[in-house]
């Protein structure tokens, strides 16, 4: 039972220290937006698969998205597929600072 304890004590740690990094991180702030960009990157995912003839695989590498948009400051923002496709160069925006 001091086992179960203690790892509900880490957990209940962790889980409020990622809240409040999370909350001091983003500042809500509305930027009038410039430019728009979408950025692709391959990933390595870790660990493995297996494969239609049942060979165990490393995964393969995935395309990996991101959309941002430049504020008329320069700044630039990582903003979801949503938020992307919904504006338009001009438009005002509310993203984390």
């Amino acid at each position: 039972m001091p086992i179960r304890g203690a790892l509900a004590l880490i957990s209940l740690l962790v889980a409020s220290g990622l809240g409040g990094c999370a909350s001091l991180r983003c500042q809500p702030s509305v930027i009038a937006v410039a430019k728009k960009d979408e950025r692709a990157r391959l990933e390595t995912p870790l660990g493995w698969h297996q494969t239609e003839s049942g060979r165990i695989e490393e995964a393969p590498m995935t395309t990996v998205r991101e959309y941002w948009v430049q504020a008329e400051d320069g700044g630039w923002y990582r903003v979801s597929i949503q938020q992307f496709n919904a504006v338009s160069i001009g438009d005002r925006l509310e993203v984390c600072r």
